[in-house]
């Protein structure tokens, strides 16, 4: 896409955002790891990863985005917004993008990861979060965000759009601490965890 016309869009976005109306909850057990210098592997679904980025920008935050022609657009604003970025797959498939994003947190980064991306099926973990955490030695905190005015788009992550000026709830589930063990059955036992953990948060706050 034309970079001027991306410029633009960035520019768009930053007025956008600024309407937004945030309320985080259980927002604590990010800031306590935070103040103990831990390292944090943030798991969110690929449909609301918007109302993140603006919370979440300047962070010092690792994502990986994917290769595709979309991909490329999100990779040009999540830049803007101050993440590091590495291009790939978030499934265990992607090696290459899991171990660049573990290069690139070192011991000061965290990372964020659309945990059902690239493709789904929505809400799906991939175990590529969970490889992540545990070749780090480092905690998930699975969040998810809940807005009352959205567009919601017919993707295959049901994209949410929050509408200006609208609220969006962000819950910030308790730190998960996985064994640093590999193994397949392990992993995805984790997965599977990791995922129940991630759909509670979500239908517990739904209403």
């Amino acid at each position: 896409m034309n970079r001027i016309v991306l410029e633009i869009g960035h520019r768009i976005l930053k007025l956008y955002y600024k309407t937004l109306r945030y309320e985080l909850v259980n927002r604590d057990v990010v800031d306590k790891l935070r103040g103990k210098k831990e390292q944090i592997v943030f798991a969110i679904f690929h449909g609301q990863l918007l109302p993140f980025v603006y919370l979440h920008k300047g962070e010092q935050i690792v994502t990986i985005v994917s290769e595709s022609k979309d991909g490329e657009i999100a990779d040009f604003f999540l830049k803007k917004f101050g993440f590091q970025t590495v291009r790939g797959s978030s499934s265990r498939g992607g090696v290459k993008a899991v171990i660049g994003a573990k290069r690139l947190m070192g011991d000061i980064y965290n990372a964020a990861i659309t945990v059902d991306g690239p493709k789904g099926p929505i809400y799906e973990v991939k175990p590529g979060v969970i490889y992540l955490a545990k070749k780090k030695n480092k905690p998930i905190i699975p969040a998810v965000a809940i807005c009352n005015k959205y567009k919601q788009f017919n993707s295959w992550d049901k994209f949410i759009l929050p509408f200006p000026f609208s609220k969006i709830k962000i819950i910030y589930g308790e730190p998960i601490y996985f064994s640093k063990h590999l193994d397949d059955d392990l992993l995805e036992k984790d997965r599977l965890f990791l995922q129940s953990r991630m759909l509670e948060l979500l239908h517990a706050n739904s209403n």
